[in-house]
C-alpha cells in the first residue's frame, strides 16, 4: 500500500472514535480484543525487526479458524503504527497493516492469549 494512501485509510480510522477496547469481546470471547492487544503490544516486532515497538490502531477482522480442545487459534487482520522506531518523516516507514495468528487457551474464566505467530522481541535472557 502506498505511504498516502495509507495515511488517508488511518486518517479515515482515527476519525470514527477510538478502538473500543477494554471488555470489548473478539470472536465471541468477552476481554479477548484487548488481551490480543496486550501480547501483540508486548512481543510483536514489524517490518523486519526495523518497528520495535508497534501499537494496535485497531483490528478488521478476526476469525476462529481451529479449535483443538480448549485451544483455538484467531486468525487476526489488524492495522498498527510505531511512533518510537519511525526514522522516516513522520508515520511513513513503522505504519501499516497486518495478519497474525493467535493461539488462545479458552479453558479457564477469561480467555488468554498463550502464542502468536510473526515476527517477535526476544525474552530476555536471564
Amino acid at each position: 500500500m502506498r505511504p498516502l494512501a495509507l495515511l488517508a485509510l488511518l486518517a479515515v480510522l482515527a476519525a470514527c472514535g477510538p478502538p473500543p477496547w477494554p471488555g470489548q469481546s473478539l470472536v465471541g470471547y468477552p476481554g479477548l480484543r484487548e488481551e490480543v492487544r496486550r501480547v501483540y503490544e508486548r512481543d510483536a516486532t514489524e517490518r523486519s525487526y526495523s518497528c520495535l515497538r508497534p501499537r494496535l490502531l485497531g483490528i478488521y477482522r478476526a476469525e476462529i479458524v481451529e479449535r483443538d480442545g480448549d485451544l483455538m487459534t484467531v486468525q487476526v487482520r489488524y492495522a498498527w503504527r510505531d511512533e518510537v522506531s519511525d526514522d522516516d518523516p513522520p508515520f511513513v516507514g513503522c505504519q501499516g497493516t497486518g495478519e497474525r495468528a493467535f493461539v488462545v487457551d479458552v479453558s479457564g474464566e477469561v480467555a488468554r492469549v498463550v502464542g502468536m505467530s510473526g515476527e517477535q522481541r526476544l525474552p530476555p535472557r536471564g
